[in-house]
């Protein structure tokens, strides 16, 4: 626990249920079991995970004492940057499960009990967000889960080229809720928020640094990250540190969207079209993707020109009720539609139904696709292309193609779908309306090998989630957060996740509060 030195307020009381009291300037080290903050003379504030025995996992004691931290810090002006760091082999491995499984209720009532903008689980990863002054995370050996939504708080994050990130959560038959609805749409774009959501996909400090959730690399990260954080404490003789912090949010917040935030979880990129509205009609006959995957992984086939076949809706629906189906296989080819006489479906309808579809979307280009077939394929959720792909969208000048263009790849992509007759394949790939990939069938077996190991209730709610707060406002996306991972926890799905990952004798743990499970944990809107 931190000294009452630092922060005074009683111990029940946390960040956002008071007024924060004016700044003091005192220069002082603060040492807990758990986490240690040691002020250096240059107004740096390190701050240490300190569990190394533990891989520095978050139980109950770090997660208070991180959000003390936060606070503290942030009262205190003689700060003017802080790195955050982890002692020992790793950052984090991420929650404790045995030791919070030992406590039962109490952990998880207080962990998720909503008293304030956040609850405590998302105060370790969003109070960061709040502190006035930069903040930088160094990573190395593993930060997962928990661990990860800590450093996406932070402004600037340097890892070892080595270090295994990874949203972890999908193991357990969960959902990011430590914030990670706010933190990850401002780094990656959200084909890769719902890939790493969905997958638990473990990724070197190389390959997270090329899709956006580490910022920089280093073979010395900590040594860097205080240096870099000692400059910017420097030029705060020229920018005060909020200025400071202020320009490095500003460059994160609306990377992927644009305009004011909603103040509401409803998708605003779609209209009110879903599988379950549409009108009735003989569904397309489908195939499964791969015979190890069987029919967990329908195959759709559609024609990149010429028109989208009317029972496209309607063959959605049929799939959206199927409990079998995992996910769903889309596969332009270049040639032309037959669809006769037959009415073709509106474009927007149909992206409309792929993206309310509760399992994956995902799309094989093969050939050019024009407007209608590219605007629909917007509506998948990752698509990979083949060196002859390309999008034809100058004539879409909707307001959801440019703003689900601009979840993909922001500004340059929804500037270009609205401004550009043909966007070829490099466009494509550079603007990230396309996955790169060298094997499309290869890439979308593998993920949709991932996907089939993963419970398909923290899958669809990982969808749920982007899909719902990617336009929303943080108050808005934090009880999101917290709302879907409670109709997750204790669920039969949930449980044999994490039967599967633990492999200790906790199970009787969790049985023994499911029943009750949602008096205690459901929190008022």
């Amino acid at each position: 626990m931190l000294a009452p030195t630092r922060i005074v307020l009683p111990p029940t009381m946390r960040w956002g249920q008071v007024a924060l009291a004016a700044p003091t300037r005192r220069r002082c080290s603060t040492t807990s079991e758990v986490l240690r903050t040691r002020i250096l003379p240059n107004g740096v504030a390190h701050v240490q995970l300190a569990r190394p025995s533990k891989m520095n996992a978050l139980n109950l004691a770090l997660f208070r004492a991180l959000d003390r931290a936060a606070v503290a810090l942030r009262q205190n002006a003689d700060v003017r940057a802080i790195v955050l760091s982890g002692e020992g082999r790793v950052f984090c491995a991420g929650l404790d499960v045995n030791s919070v499984a030992k406590i039962g209720r109490p952990a998880i009532d207080e962990l998720l009990k909503r008293d304030r903008l956040d609850n405590l689980a998302q105060a370790v990863g969003y109070a960061w967000r709040q502190v006035d002054v930069p903040v930088i995370a160094a990573l190395h050996g593993v930060c997962l889960g928990g661990g990860l939504q800590i450093a996406l708080g932070a402004d600037h994050r340097i890892a070892t080229p080595s270090c295994k990130l990874s949203v972890l959560e999908a193991k357990w038959g969960l959902i990011p809720d430590m914030s990670g609805s706010i933190t990850l749409r401002e780094v990656v774009p959200i084909d890769v928020a719902k890939r790493c959501s969905w997958t638990a996909e473990m990724l070197t400090g190389t390959e997270a640094h090329a899709c956006g959730l580490v910022t920089e690399l280093s073979d010395d990260p900590e040594e860097r990250a205080l240096q870099l954080a000692a400059e910017m404490a420097e030029d705060a003789s020229q920018r005060t540190p909020a200025e400071r912090k202020r320009e490095l949010l500003g460059t994160r917040l609306n990377r992927f969207h644009s305009g004011p935030r909603t103040d509401t979880v409803i998708d605003t990129t779609i209209t009110t079209t879903s599988p379950a509205d549409a009108p009735p009609s003989t569904p397309l006959a489908t195939t499964p993707f791969d015979p190890i995957l069987g029919t967990a992984f329908p195959l759709l086939v559609l024609p990149g020109q010429g028109g989208l076949p009317h029972s496209l809706p309607g063959t959605c629906r049929e799939l959206a009720l199927d409990s079998k189906v995992r996910g769903v296989v889309i596969r332009t080819t270049s040639a032309g539609g037959d669809v006769g006489s037959e009415r073709t479906s509106d474009a927007a309808v149909v992206a409309d139904c792929f993206r309310s579809l509760p399992v994956p979307v995902i799309a094989i280009v093969d050939g050019p696709c024009d407007s209608q077939t590219s605007e629909a394929l917007l509506g998948a959720d990752i698509r990979f292309g083949g060196p002859t792909a390309s999008f034809s969208l100058g004539a879409a000048k909707s307001s959801p193609v440019e703003s689900r263009a601009r979840e993909l790849g922001g500004n340059a992509a929804a500037e270009a779908v609205t401004s550009r007759g043909v966007i070829s394949n490099a466009d494509a790939l550079g603007l990230g309306l396309l996955t790169p990939t060298a094997d499309a069938d290869a890439s979308v077996r593998a993920l949709a090998t991932m996907i089939a190991t993963r419970s398909p209730d923290s899958v669809a709610a990982s969808k749920a989630l982007f899909h719902r707060t990617w336009h929303a406002s943080e108050k808005a996306s934090l009880l999101e957060e917290t709302l879907l991972q409670i109709d997750l926890l204790l669920s039969y799905n949930q449980i044999a996740a994490s039967v599967r990952s633990l492999r200790v004798p906790v199970l009787s743990q969790i049985m023994r509060y499911r029943r009750r499970a949602y008096s205690w944990l459901k929190p008022s809107r």
